[in-house]
């Protein structure tokens, strides 16, 4: 894995020869005599403080040797020299993690995400362990859902991403470690049953999850998780769990807005307009329940105008979401304004373009 990244570091900068004292630092790490090679490291460094390879290797002997600030401090100078080197970044927020600098860790985390960590790495599946950690912590379990779901197809998976699966699905903004331990079965199984269903094992997550609302019949957030498994194989008992769901937690916005987006997908305007409602009632900064009401007013043609007025909203809330965009030139080519809803079709593709990765 190091042997991978020190060659994309010497790709993106070519480098003068080794000096002796560069070569006195890598002899002593490859010997394992980390103390050694740190001094030869620092001796190294102060002589050619643009030697990014030295930065980069004194930062994970920090790191081995759990010295967070000291790690921190190489890896801050790496990435200076080498930006565009997942590792580095991913690296420097694991270690800004371990000091509690939370936010700077997550930038981190996603910043080498954007540039791209290589798949089956370990220093890959530690950074995405940790990010998805952060987002719980932060409320966002869509987001480290996603991650997550990066690990459910492998044979075997580490007890601790199954609890952290678990954690996450119940919607729970806390750390694996302020786990009660009364509570340690339901969210196991929890995470397993989520994995199980992530490695498109569906049948066997679903009895796995009756198992557990049976079990745990009034736990907040489980049957809304078993309702978004069955969305798509049988969307009427998905639709039973979350009417189960919203009888634990009438407020439950989640819920809300995944009925009125099924509402939307099976042509029921009506019904998609008052869960809307609701939606924006309980949440009026939320983009996707303004998308919600907007386009069930204006694909049903319940009341185009305000329909276009909704959908404009959830385009000021969140400018940078092709579906809401893509909804919007609909709406708009149904009133038969053609130059304004040509402009939102440009906009959705290339904010679309630009998620996959194709923009400049």
């Amino acid at each position: 894995m190091i042997v991978a990244f020190l060659l994309a570091v010497a790709a993106a900068q070519s480098q003068p020869a080794h000096t002796p004292l560069q070569a006195q630092a890598t002899q002593a790490r490859l010997a394992g005599r980390l103390d050694e090679a740190v001094t030869a490291y620092k001796r190294a460094l102060v002589a050619t403080p643009a030697w990014s390879e030295g930065w980069y290797f004194l930062g994970t002997i920090y790191y081995e040797k759990d010295r967070p600030k000291d790690c921190v401090d190489a890896f801050a100078r790496f990435t200076k020299l080498q930006p565009n080197v997942s590792a580095g970044h991913a690296f420097l927020g694991l270690c800004l993690f371990q000091l509690g600098q939370y936010p700077a860790s997550l930038a981190e985390l996603n910043r080498a995400e954007r540039i791209g960590l290589p798949q089956e790495d370990a220093l890959t599946d530690v950074a995405s362990y940790h990010a998805a950690m952060l987002h719980t912590k932060d409320g966002n379990f869509e987001k480290a859902l996603q991650i997550l779901n990066f690990f459910s197809r492998r044979e075997t998976i580490d007890p601790k991403i199954i609890e952290l699966t678990g954690i996450t699905a119940l919607r729970r903004a806390i750390f694996p470690a302020d786990l009660q331990a009364s509570d340690r079965e339901l969210i196991y199984r929890t995470g397993r049953a989520v994995m199980t269903g992530g490695a498109r094992r569906a049948a066997e997550a679903a009895r796995m999850f009756e198992e557990l609302t049976q079990d745990f019949p009034t736990e907040r957030n489980l049957h809304f998780v078993y309702g978004s498994l069955l969305l798509g194989s049988d969307p009427e008992a998905a639709m039973r769990q979350f009417q189960q769901e919203l009888k634990i937690q009438p407020d439950h916005l989640p819920t809300h807005v995944v009925m009125g987006l099924q509402y939307l997908s099976q042509g029921q305007f009506e019904a998609a307009r008052s869960t809307g409602e609701i939606a924006i009632k309980l949440a009026p900064r939320n983009f996707t329940a303004y998308t919600v009401l907007g386009r069930a007013l204006a694909e049903g043609g319940l009341d185009i105008p305000a329909g276009i007025a909704s959908l404009e909203k959830a385009v000021e809330l969140e400018p940078g979401s092709p579906q809401v965009r893509i909804a919007l030139a609909a709406a708009y080519a149904k009133a038969g304004r053609r130059d304004e809803a040509a402009k939102q079709r440009a906009e959705f593709q290339r904010l679309k373009k630009a998620l996959e990765g194709g923009a400049p």
